[in-house]
């Protein structure tokens, strides 16, 4: 399944519940690191320190999560396909 999200709308309404990690955290291949809480930061901070500058090594970020999640995501979706083994994709919900 995989779902593409209204990240514009989502961050509006969860900014301030947001952390962004530059690692992929559930990610272990090809070569694991340790992770610790210590990998994610709240985005008012990333912000602030400049993690957005385009020569900064904290510019791209692999994650984003949402303290406590996000209880009405369906709002968000814009889509959702279905990938199944063997099949071709199948779009289940597309917004209009």
């Amino acid at each position: 399944m995989l779902l593409t999200i209204d990240t514009a709308g989502l961050l509006e309404r969860n900014a301030a519940r947001v952390e962004l990690s530059r690692i992929n955290s559930g990610s272990t291949h090809p070569m694991p690191s340790p992770r610790s809480m210590a990998d994610f930061i709240a985005l008012e901070r990333y912000l602030a320190d400049g993690g957005y500058r385009e020569h900064s090594p904290r510019r791209h970020f692999r994650e984003l999560t949402v303290l406590g999640g996000v209880p009405d995501l369906a709002a968000f979706v814009l889509r959702a396909d279905e990938y199944l083994p063997g099949e071709p994709p199948r779009t289940l919900h597309a917004r209009t």
